[in-house]
């Protein structure tokens, strides 16, 4: 008895691991994982949107604190995936002030691959 009730704790055990797996499904094919989503959006966000350039004239000592909610993927289309998510970072001024920024309310991200085959991603409303 005692061997057969180590074997079936053993077999519950292992299909609790299997099963209990990440929360968050996998992307369709054709789709960023969530965090090549992550990536390309803080990316653009401190390459792009925060330029070296845009810091210095608007005075910005640093960008970060990144949150993303939940990613929802809908289906590819045409080699592109869209995406809906909300995130927010923060931005931290020369002055001192803190600033929180919110995006991607009512916002879908179209994710595609550039020639180099890097995620990039157009924006639009829902």
């Amino acid at each position: 008895m005692r061997k057969q009730s180590a074997i079936h704790l053993a077999g519950i055990v292992i299909a609790g691991c299997v099963f209990s797996g990440s929360a968050t499904a996998a992307p369709p094919a054709g789709c960023p994982t969530e965090n090549e989503v992550r990536a390309s959006v803080e990316r653009y966000i401190l390459e792009d949107w925060w330029s070296p350039s845009q810091r210095e004239t608007w005075q910005i000592a640093d960008v970060g604190d990144f949150s993303f909610g939940p990613i929802k993927y809908g289906s590819p289309r045409y080699s592109e995936c869209p995406v809906r998510m909300e995130y927010s970072f923060r931005v931290w001024h020369n002055d001192g002030r803190i600033e929180e920024t919110r995006k991607g309310v009512g916002e879908t991200f179209s994710f595609f691959k550039n020639n180099f085959d890097e995620w990039r991603f157009t924006v639009g409303p829902s």
